[in-house]
């Protein structure tokens, strides 16, 4: 490109114009050209090869596989050549196991595979332990480590790895008192009177939506905060949630994936999550710390008794409803039944779903007085 603009500029001189286009595309071929693309987008770092967040997916996806040849040419995998090929071949890691892998990266450092030992391991594990975390909360952390590591070894072929490495791990039992309790029925009662705005008037209008979807639907908190517009079907006959997986979050599992009618009161909230979301998560990062501060501004507070307690209290009054226990499984997300958009037959089903949570929704912790000690029933009054 630049011999043949030399050469008119010589024959013409520099102000004469170029009787036809010169485009320098045309004289690279289809790699080089994939190359200059990738420069465009790097960023001045110490890595050696970093680029910008905002660059086209495929040239964040061209340059994490340059990275990983470079790593492998050299024989030093990190541990962040290990989790970011598990989130690549993933495309979805949701937040529970993101934040898995970072607490091993941040105790481990981005160190080369071939370094970390047994003893290591043996050691954060014991490091957790110590924080009085539950051995289901241990084990999913380490788990999501785990799926991570034996994925690069298979796809990879590094036998030189110990494939053992996170196996096998004591993770203790699970104390039997230390289960999340449904809620009572005055912490119901509260939570309804929130969602109206009778109570917490320093609370935003965002906040009194998120409660009422969850105190109308079961689903799990983080279900709640992944929502996008397009996951909310409030036009429908029957209006109801998509619960499915997106950019925003995971799922914890596939039977999650479900269609969750709207009862008549969580309507209007919906309608204002989905306008109020349509360019960002409105139900941000912060959404645990965010319904704890509700849960202890109405003083719903008992060490057992959290947020995700209304979901336990929605199984229980679907069951006192006697709604058959495959039903339940579908509206709480247990099944492994496949979910398809509604149309047609399955119309009949959300239906069907709807007036079983309409049957449960009048017992909401009617029926958990018994499992209070004396000491909390005489607290459950004030306001």
């Amino acid at each position: 490109y630049q011999d043949l603009k030399r050469e008119w500029n010589t024959d013409f001189g520099d102000e004469s114009e170029v009787p036809f286009e010169l485009n320098p595309d045309d004289f690279l071929t289809p790699d080089q050209r994939a190359e200059d693309e990738m420069n465009y987008w790097m960023l001045p770092t110490d890595q050696p090869i970093s680029v910008s967040d905002y660059a086209p997916p495929e040239i964040q996806d061209a340059t994490y596989k340059k990275v990983l040849q470079i790593a492998e040419a050299n024989g030093e995998a990190t541990l962040s050549d290990v989790f970011n090929y598990y989130r690549h071949q993933k495309d979805t890691v949701d937040k529970s196991s993101e934040f898995g892998l970072a607490t091993a990266l941040d105790h481990f450092g981005d160190r080369c595979v071939t370094n970390i030992s047994r003893d290591e391991v043996i050691v954060w594990l014991d490091i957790l332990k110590s924080q009085k975390l539950a051995p289901s909360t241990l084990k999913r952390r380490m788990n999501t480590v785990k799926a991570a590591w034996r994925m690069f070894l298979i796809d990879k072929e590094r036998k030189d790895l110990n494939q053992d490495l996170w196996a096998n791990l004591k993770y203790g039992k699970e104390n039997p008192n230390s289960s999340r309790l449904p809620l009572h029925k005055d912490h119901v009662a509260r939570l309804k009177s929130f969602c109206t705005g009778a109570l917490l008037a320093n609370q935003s209008q965002e906040n009194r939506d998120i409660c009422c979807l969850l105190l109308h639907t079961g689903a799990r908190p983080t279900e709640i905060g992944g929502l996008a517009p397009e996951d909310i079907f409030v036009e429908d006959e029957t209006p109801y949630l998509w619960i499915r997986a997106n950019d925003r979050r995971g799922l914890k599992t596939d039977g999650s994936e479900r269609i969750i009618p709207l009862l008549s009161n969580a309507v209007n909230a919906a309608k204002r999550v989905r306008s109020s979301n349509s360019e960002k998560n409105a139900l941000s990062d912060s959404l645990s710390q965010k319904l704890r501060k509700i849960f202890d501004g109405l003083d719903i507070k008992f060490e057992r008794v959290t947020p995700y307690s209304i979901r336990h209290t929605w199984r229980d009054a679907l069951v006192v409803s006697d709604v058959n226990e495959t039903m339940v499984d579908r509206i709480m997300g247990h099944s492994s039944k496949k979910v398809a958009r509604v149309y047609g037959s399955n119309m009949g089903e959300l239906t069907s779903m709807k007036q079983a949570m309409i049957r449960a929704y009048s017992h909401l912790g009617a029926e958990n007085i018994n499992l209070y000690t004396p000491d909390v029933k005489r607290n459950l009054s004030r306001r």
